[in-house]
């Protein structure tokens, strides 16, 4: 990574920026939100002076524009393909991060505390190698691993 890319990019599917206002402000409040990029899918053009005062502060934004965000699934993976970051966070249209997530998110990929490390039980039930599922010790702080279905179905109610 170099010094002018983001640390952290964060993907947000929406059909209007009015929608995610909050996220964003909560985003640009971030304690690194010079570091993290944003990229937003979208279905409509917003307009820029609402967007730049959304995202004072933040590394970068870009602004995809596809004709639906339905499935929700394939307008993320777009924001995906565009992410210029080692690590990737998806977020909701209704969650609020808190104000240390995206400085918590990568330095926990890095910690060395044995605590913090993968889960063996996520191999043993079948899931690849590395993956932080559910029961954990670990708490989750973003999408920065993935969670097999095949682990979650071996997860107590």
């Amino acid at each position: 990574m170099t010094q002018n890319e983001p640390l952290l990019t964060v993907i947000l599917a929406t059909d209007t920026l009015s929608r995610v206002e909050r996220v964003l402000q909560s985003l640009a409040a971030q304690t690194i939100a010079g570091k993290i990029e944003i990229v937003l899918v979208m279905t409509t053009r917003p307009d820029a002076t609402d967007l730049g005062s959304l995202t004072k502060g933040l590394h970068s934004v870009q602004t995809i524009f596809v004709a639906s965000i339905v499935p929700l699934a394939s307008a993320r993976a777009t924001g995906v393909l565009a992410a210029r970051s080692p690590f990737l966070f998806i977020a909701e249209t209704h969650a609020y991060p808190d104000p240390e997530l995206a400085e918590q998110s990568p330095q926990s990929e890095r910690d060395p505390d044995p605590r913090h490390q993968p889960d063996d039980r996520a191999e043993q039930a079948g899931a690849p190698a590395g993956v932080i599922t559910a029961r954990s010790s670990r708490p989750r702080t973003g999408a920065t691993r993935p969670m097999p279905s095949k682990v979650m179905s071996h997860l107590p109610p």
